[in-house]
């Protein structure tokens, strides 16, 4: 089990993925692994020297290819990362983005190697 130190409250008290944890479509499982890379993408951020909006989007580059990744488990649970998943996924790395203060983010960009 991953250790995950955040500093922003509003991080720790967020609860990600919601519309995946309702839908009995989505192994709870493997939304939990989509949920730790989120996690740890803000831990990543926290931890950014350079809190440029290009190295948030590097981040999010970085974040896409593990999602991804995760995508080929899905398939192989006859699950996919499909229109609801992204639409949660999307959603709330809006709200990551404005907590830590990259409001002029576009979410297109931060996802754009994205294969699902």
């Amino acid at each position: 089990m991953t250790i995950i130190t955040l500093q922003k409250e509003k991080i720790l008290e967020y609860e990600f993925l919601r519309k995946m944890y309702k839908d009995s479509y989505f192994p709870i499982p493997l939304v939990d692994k989509l949920r730790n890379l989120m996690l740890d993408f803000c831990v990543e951020v926290e931890e950014m020297e350079n809190k440029s909006l290009e190295q948030y989007y590097k981040l999010g580059e970085e974040l896409t290819e593990e999602i991804n990744m995760l995508q080929e488990e899905f398939f192989r649970n006859d699950c996919e990362i499909e229109s609801v998943a992204k639409k949660a996924i999307f959603e709330d790395f809006e709200y990551i983005s404005r907590i830590y203060d990259y409001r002029e983010v576009d979410i297109e960009i931060l996802f754009a190697n994205r294969e699902w």
